[in-house]
């Protein structure tokens, strides 16, 4: 069946080792797309904040399945979004016993991304540019105490060490009584979500906009929250650098992040060649 949506994660999957990409291929590439009437969606644990202006030359030409899921966004508007239960959030800094200092933990919400004091962002630079990470530090409210966090949260994310995530997250995962998973997104961050939130569900939700169905897609990742969006995929792609886990899944093997494997795969695909 002909391929009509591109879902594809970023960190470790589109954006290289620089935390950016080739502008004048995937232009291209979505011009020939375009000519085919097929859509390209980005499916990422970040926040909308940080993917715009990732897109600010192609913003209004894409889908944005952010937030792992939790808020879908189609050609600049809204489609839908989910928020957490707040007994479900005060659950989880219970577990943490409101100690996050050690931590450094960010909690996306509707009206701002928020932080405790104290606490420093430290991204690797195959994550982040350092202009983008001086503007995401930017946006982020801080504040003294977690006892004063009032929003409605969409997903929590912790920044640490790989090793230390992964220790986290099964330690989490075990003895976490609640409706929220943690899964690690790559590079030391875990996203903390609600249990069937994930970005195949967001993705989900522009499939029915568009009365398509899995058929349809063809899917790239490279880290274990991108389990459910590769298994969904009638064509799915895991990185060379993707997690051992990601690899069982995948049908495909595309190349290495660095070397910008999914535009390589799509150029092939479109015959751009």
């Amino acid at each position: 069946m002909t391929i009509k949506v591109i879902a594809s994660d970023m960190d470790g999957t589109f954006l290289d080792d620089k935390g950016s990409y080739d502008k004048e291929r995937f232009s291209q590439i979505l011009d020939a797309m375009a000519a085919r009437d097929m859509h390209f969606v980005v499916a990422s644990g970040n926040s909308m904040s940080r993917l715009k202006p990732m897109f600010a030359e192609t913003f209004d030409r894409l889908h944005f399945v952010a937030e792992n899921g939790g808020q879908v966004v189609s050609y600049g508007k809204l489609l839908c979004q989910e928020f957490m239960a707040s007994n479900d959030v005060e659950n989880l800094l219970s577990y943490f016993n409101y100690d996050l200092l050690d931590k450094p933990t960010i909690f996306n919400g509707s009206k701002s991304a928020y932080m405790l004091s104290g606490t420093k962002l430290h991204f690797g630079k195959e994550m982040i540019t350092e202009e983008e990470q001086a503007a995401m530090e930017a946006s982020i409210h801080r504040l003294n105490r977690l006892e004063d966090l009032e929003d409605d949260f969409i997903k929590i994310t912790m920044l640490l060490s790989p090793e230390e995530a992964n220790q986290v997250s099964q330690a989490f995962n075990r003895d976490f009584d609640g409706n929220f998973v943690a899964v690690p997104s790559g590079f030391g961050a875990i996203d903390f979500i609600q249990k069937g939130m994930h970005k195949a569900w967001g993705l989900k939700q522009l499939l029915n906009h568009w009365d398509l169905n899995e058929a349809y897609v063809m899917a790239f990742g490279d880290g274990d929250n991108d389990i459910e969006l590769l298994r969904m995929a009638s064509h799915s792609y895991a990185m060379e650098n993707a997690s051992p886990a990601l690899l069982q899944v995948a049908d495909q093997v595309a190349p290495h992040h660095k070397d910008q494997g999914v535009l390589t795969i799509l150029e092939d695909y479109l015959g751009l060649y």
